[in-house]
Formats: structure tokens, C-alpha cells, sequence
């Protein structure tokens, strides 16, 4: 048969490569095959995935490393404990006979309590939070790409599986039609049978192409999610309603983000605090014990000396350095104010566009919808039709490849609006796994 048709459609045989059924059939089966009660969720692909992230573990490090800094805060309220140890060797010239070097040991233990930092400490500790918080929110704005990006892929793995299931069933239904065409060919026009070569042609092509998807698809989601031990499923969803404007406002605050800038611009006003803070007096309680044996100035004798006071410095001049990290601050302050407040606006409008991108693709899906049941509806008609006689096998066929056309085009709706859907989700801050 197959060398009876390359005789009957020469063109297309010979300028399009042939197809391989036995691996597509295999394949579909294989995806068929899949038991949907073991299917892997999408919640548990997004757990995967932010199980496996290298990526994520290394923001995860960035994180507590931010911590550290953070606890180093702490150490301007805590004292410096000093001990220390001296040997050496000393004459004292203004004695007889004291060309001699004698042997000499220093013993210090010292203590230092800050008393007064002009709250140089305080403001320390607040940019210390203030900036590991804001790291912590860089961490969560990372971690909603990566589920947005695992959502993306986990749904065109699902598009591409069933794509390919679809279009290679398309392909069988075109060579059917073109099998049923040979018996025919004296009944009808070479220019329609010239037709029919070029839609099986197409399907062949389209074939190989949404096979190529299903290579990329399967790649993105091994690299990112794990194994494909298991099938996928549609998540199920529940409307979104977020109309209002305040509504919208008051999600921003918790964008990620938004979050960031702000601890970020709260750290930088802190800094610029401490910075003032130096032109401030500083004062520390200090105590202090000193041994010293066979002192030379006192003739050999050991000299013990105890001493607890109140160290105060009032810095007068540092070479200016204390006014040029004060304009830079207050400075990289208001830079920071900045880059909050345009985040504030950045996420509103991405809000608003995701509200109007996921109502826009829910009405194109639903639209979608109701051509599909009115397509199967025909098709439904035209299979009665043709178990009765009442149709031939080529009109059923290609109602039957209209129908899985408008099966591929209702799922690519449906694909699209969950995508917008989780989108809007993660930006309000709604996904949960």
C-alpha cells in the first residue's frame, strides 16, 4: 500500500521527509499510558523544584550570610576584653654600673565597656535588621520566579504531551483520508488531490515540529523540576477578584519587591545616622590591671598597677573623611527612597496588567470553549452520520481533524489563562504550596 501511494502522490513522497509512526505511536502510548491517579500534581512540581534549585540553595547562603552581618550589630553594645604579654630586656642608663641588660616581664589584662556611641550602636543595629530583611525579601522575590518559571514549564510539558498525542492522531486521520483518496481517484480533480497532499504534507510537518516541543519541554523539566516519573494534570482554579484599586494598593505593600526597596531604603536612612553619628563624643568605661616584674627603674622590684575609668574622645577633626561618608550617605539615602517609591509603582502597574491579562485570556478561553462543544457537536453528528452510511469516510475524517484542532487550540486558551492566572497569584502573594 505504502508503495502504491508513493506511486499515486509522487510530490508528496518525494519532497517531504517521510514520517516515522512506530516511534510517535510509542511515544503517545507512553504519555497515554500515564495513571492520572499517580499524575504529579502541580503544587508538588513547584516543591520539587525549589527542592532541587541550585540556584535558590546559593540565594539561600547569600541569606545567611545577610544574618551574620546582621548579629555583628550586636558586638558595639558588648565589651573588648584584652590580655597581654611582654618579655624583653631593659637597661636604665641613669643608674651606676647599668651597662648591664636586665630581664623584664609585662602582664596587662584589660576591659572596655561602651558607655556612649552617640547611638552610632542603636542605628548599627537597626541597618543591620533592616538590611537582612531586605535580603530576606530579595530571597522570596527569587523564589516567585522560580515558581513562575516552574509554572510555565510544568504547563507547556502538559501542552506539549497532549499536543503531540493530538496532531499524531491528525496525521493518521490525513493518511487515512489520503488511502480512501487512491480508491478514488478517477472521481475527483487533480487539484483537489493536490489538496489533500498538501494538508497530509502539513501534518507530517506540524507532526515533527510539536515533537521537537515535547524534546524541549522534557528538557526544561528535567532541569528544573526532577524526573518524569509521573504524569502531569490541570491544576483546578478558582476566580480572582481584585476589581478595586485599594484592594490592589494594599497587596503592593506585600510584594517582595516592594519589601526589599523598602528595608533597603530604611537600612541606608540608618547609615546615614551612624555617619552623624560620628561627629558625636563617645565615652567607655574602662578597668584595667598591670603587672610588671624586675622593673628597671625601680631596681629590680615588681610593680602591680589597678585602674578603672571613663575613657571619653570628642572627635574634632579626621581629615574630613567624616563629612564626605555623611553627603554619601544621605546621598545613597535618597537613592534608595527613590528606587522604593518607583517599586511601589512598578508593582501596581504590573498588578493592573496582570488583572487585565488573566480577564482578557479567561474571555479568548471561553470563547474557545464554546467553538470546541459546538465543534464536537458536529463531529458527534457527523459520527452518527457515518455509522449509519449517511456520510462518507473522508467527511467523517476531516470533521474528526477539525475537531482535534479545536481540541489543540481550547487547551492553548486554557494553558494561557492559567499561566496569567498564577501570575497574578504570586504577585498578590496568593500562591501557596
Amino acid at each position: 500500500m505504502a508503495l502504491e501511494k508513493e506511486q499515486q502522490f509522487p510530490n508528496l513522497y518525494h519532497n517531504v521527509p517521510k514520517a516515522k509512526p512506530l516511534c510517535y505511536i510509542i511515544i503517545i502510548f507512553f504519555i497515554s499510558g500515564y495513571n492520572l491517579a499517580n499524575a504529579k500534581s502541580l503544587n508538588q512540581a513547584v516543591k520539587d523544584a525549589i527542592s532541587n534549585s541550585k540556584e535558590l540553595k546559593a540565594q539561600e547562603y547569600y541569606l545567611k550570610s545577610a544574618k551574620s552581618t546582621k548579629n555583628e550589630a550586636y558586638s558595639e553594645f558588648l565589651p573588648e576584653v584584652s590580655a597581654s604579654l611582654q618579655y624583653g630586656e631593659k637597661k636604665n642608663d641613669s643608674l651606676q654600673n647599668s651597662d648591664q641588660f636586665e630581664d623584664e616581664e609585662n602582664q596587662t589584662f584589660s576591659i572596655s565597656q561602651p558607655l556612649f556611641q552617640g547611638f552610632g550602636g542603636v542605628f548599627k543595629l537597626n541597618q543591620g535588621k533592616n538590611s537582612y530583611l531586605s535580603s530576606l525579601n530579595s530571597y522570596e522575590k527569587f523564589k516567585h520566579e522560580l515558581i513562575l518559571k516552574t509554572i510555565n514549564i510544568y504547563l507547556s510539558l502538559y501542552k506539549a504531551r497532549k499536543d503531540l498525542e493530538i496532531v499524531g492522531e491528525n496525521k493518521d486521520l490525513h493518511e487515512k483520508i489520503l488511502d480512501r483518496i487512491s480508491m478514488r481517484k478517477n472521481l475527483i480533480s487533480e487539484s483537489e488531490q493536490m489538496d489533500y497532499e498538501i494538508n497530509y504534507a502539513n501534518s507530517l510537518s506540524l507532526l515533527e515540529e510539536t515533537n521537537s516541543n515535547l524534546d524541549q519541554a522534557i528538557s526544561d523539566y528535567r532541569i528544573l523540576v526532577g524526573n518524569l516519573d509521573d504524569g502531569l494534570s490541570l491544576p483546578q482554579i478558582e476566580d480572582v477578584d481584585l476589581d478595586s484599586l485599594k484592594i490592589l494598593t494594599e497587596k503592593i505593600e506585600s510584594h517582595p519587591l516592594v519589601k526589599e526597596k523598602h528595608h533597603a531604603y530604611l537600612a541606608s536612612k540608618a547609615n546615614s545616622k551612624i555617619a552623624l553619628s560620628e561627629f558625636s563624643p563617645k565615652a567607655n568605661l574602662v578597668a584595667q590591671a598591670r603587672e610588671e616584674k624586675d622593673v628597671v627603674y625601680l631596681g629590680g622590684d615588681d610593680l602591680e598597677t589597678k585602674s578603672i575609668y571613663v575613657d571619653i574622645s570628642i572627635p574634632i577633626f579626621q581629615k574630613g573623611l567624616e563629612y564626605s561618608r555623611l553627603s554619601k550617605s544621605k546621598n545613597e539615602e535618597e537613592a534608595k527612597r527613590y528606587e522604593y517609591l518607583h517599586a511601589k509603582e512598578q508593582i501596581l502597574e504590573e498588578l493592573k496588567k496582570a488583572l487585565r491579562d488573566y480577564k482578557s485570556k479567561k474571555q479568548i478561553f471561553e470563547s474557545k470553549e464554546r467553538i470546541f462543544k459546538l465543534t464536537e457537536k458536529q463531529y458527534q453528528k457527523q459520527k452518527t452520520n457515518f455509522d449509519y452510511g449517511k456520510a462518507d469516510s473522508i467527511s467523517f475524517h476531516q470533521s474528526h481533524i477539525k475537531y482535534n484542532e479545536a481540541k489543540i487550540t481550547r487547551l492553548e486558551a486554557e494553558i494561557a489563562m492559567l499561566i496569567s492566572y498564577y501570575k497574578l497569584k504570586i504577585l498578590v502573594g496568593e500562591f501557596e504550596t
